[in-house]
């Protein structure tokens, strides 16, 4: 299992030291860290044949600030072209 860096949890110690963070735990914000992390690592793949698109709750909240909440889950879809004319085992690859 992925650990966090040590500047992060500085990080984290320091946020929990100095602000009102509404009864947020360490464990909840080292587990938004590893979401974070996830995501960038998930929107680096390219494949010619599929779109990976962020939804759900999480993406309202990372990606366009609608709401408020740290996220226990990260909701995907695979999005393939209507006529992508691959076979299954092609696009298995």
């Amino acid at each position: 299992m992925k650990t966090i860096t040590i500047d992060q949890r500085e990080l984290i110690d320091a946020l929990l030291a100095e602000k009102d963070v509404g009864g947020i735990s360490a464990a909840i914000l080292e587990k938004d860290i590893h979401v974070t992390d996830a995501l960038r690592a998930l929107s680096a793949i390219v494949h010619e044949h599929v779109q990976l698109v962020f939804c759900g709750g999480t993406s309202l909240s990372k990606a366009y600030g609608i709401i408020e909440r740290m996220s226990e889950d990260i909701d995907l879809k695979i999005v393939l072209p209507p006529s992508h004319g691959l076979s299954d085992s092609a696009l298995r690859k």
